[in-house]
């Protein structure tokens, strides 16, 4: 189920693309990726222990591959979802394996586009990902040291502009230890 973004069967005004500056679409990228990644782990798991979980994931994916013009994955996550809609477990366990393959193929087309948008390398882009968890994480649990650290790994970091002013914010709102307005300005990235 190999498919790109340039020929997506989205037209151009329904593609989120159109609707978004390059670096905020990448962020939505970003995002969408490291859903992908966490969901090919949790999927299995789900499928066998909890459909009604299973069809959340399984819808939440279907949508948000379909704004961004990878339809034919969308279409398969709609036949996953709606097979644990029905509680069709048989259905389910039948197709799991080759839909997280096709999740894994997807992911990396996306990691590529990921990639050739932001100059960067795919681990980078990941990586800088996984920091803006971190230090949202760091703020939940007022751990200032390690939200520290986050922001010194972050201002290293190859970041948009976007990124940049966000991470500007977060800064002011550790110096202040305003721990909530932390949580809430990297909840806007990740």
């Amino acid at each position: 189920m190999s498919e790109t973004f340039e020929n997506s069967d989205l037209t151009s005004s329904e593609n989120l693309s159109n609707y978004l500056s390059d670096e905020h679409y990448l962020i939505v990228l970003k995002s969408i990726a490291d859903d992908m990644k966490l969901l090919e782990e949790l999927l299995p798991e789900f499928a066998e222990h909890d459909l009604e979980m299973f069809r959340i994931k399984t819808h939440g994916i279907k949508g948000v591959t379909k704004q961004i013009g990878l339809l034919e994955f969308s279409n398969y996550a709609d036949e996953m979802q709606l097979a644990a809609k029905r509680a069709d477990s048989e259905y389910v366990n039948k197709n799991l394996y080759d839909f997280i393959l096709t999740m894994k193929g997807t992911r990396e087309e996306l990691l590529e586009r990921i990639k050739k948008l932001s100059n960067n390398t795919v681990e980078e882009c990941v990586d800088t990902i996984e920091e803006w968890k971190h230090l949202k994480n760091a703020f939940l649990q007022y751990d200032y040291g390690s939200a520290e650290s986050s922001i010194k790994s972050l201002e290293a970091a190859k970041l948009d502009s976007y990124e940049k002013e966000i991470l500007e914010k977060v800064r002011i709102a550790l110096r202040d230890m305003d721990y909530e307005l932390g949580i809430i300005l990297a909840s806007q990235v990740v």
